[in-house]
C-alpha cells in the first residue's frame, strides 16, 4: 500500500465527513483510510469461492477479517453487486465479530454492530467511483 493512497482516502474521509455530517470514531476513520488504500492494488479482491462458502471454511481470525473487510469494500463502494447488499452485510458483521474474538475487541465489535453505517458512509465517498475505483 502506498502513502500517497492513504493521503488520498484520509482526505476524502475528511471531506465525506464534513460534506454529509457523518461522524465515525477516529478509529474507524482510520481503518475505512487503510481498507481503502489498501484495495487500490487488488484486482482479484474477491473470494475464489462463493462468500457464503467462504465463510464456512474460515478457520482463521485473518481469513474472518479479510473477508469482512471485502463485504465492507464490496458493499460500500459496488453496492449493487451480485446478490443482495444485506447477504454481503450479515456476512461481513458475522466476520467482524469472529474477529473481535481475537483481535482488537473494541474495534471489530464496532465494525460488526455498525458495519451498515459504516458501509453507507464509504458510500458517501464523493465521485468514488469515477475517480478512484474504476
Amino acid at each position: 500500500m502506498q502513502d500517497e493512497y492513504v493521503s488520498a482516502f484520509y482526505d476524502v474521509v475528511q471531506e465525506t465527513r464534513q460534506h454529509t455530517g457523518i461522524e465515525l470514531p477516529e478509529s474507524i476513520e482510520h481503518y475505512v483510510v487503510i481498507l481503502l488504500a489498501s484495495h487500490m492494488d487488488k484486482s482479484d479482491f474477491l473470494p475464489n469461492t462463493s462468500f457464503a462458502q467462504t465463510f464456512l471454511q474460515m478457520t482463521r481470525t485473518s481469513d474472518a477479517k479479510t473477508l469482512g473487510d471485502t463485504c465492507l469494500f464490496v458493499t460500500g463502494i459496488f453496492p449493487d453487486y451480485g446478490i443482495d447488499i444485506k447477504y454481503y452485510s450479515d456476512i461481513g458483521k458475522t466476520s467482524y465479530d469472529a474477529v473481535s474474538h481475537n483481535l482488537n475487541p473494541e474495534l471489530f465489535s464496532t465494525l460488526s454492530q455498525h458495519f451498515d453505517y459504516v458501509r453507507e458512509f464509504i458510500n458517501y465517498i464523493p465521485n468514488k467511483r469515477d475517480k478512484y475505483f474504476v
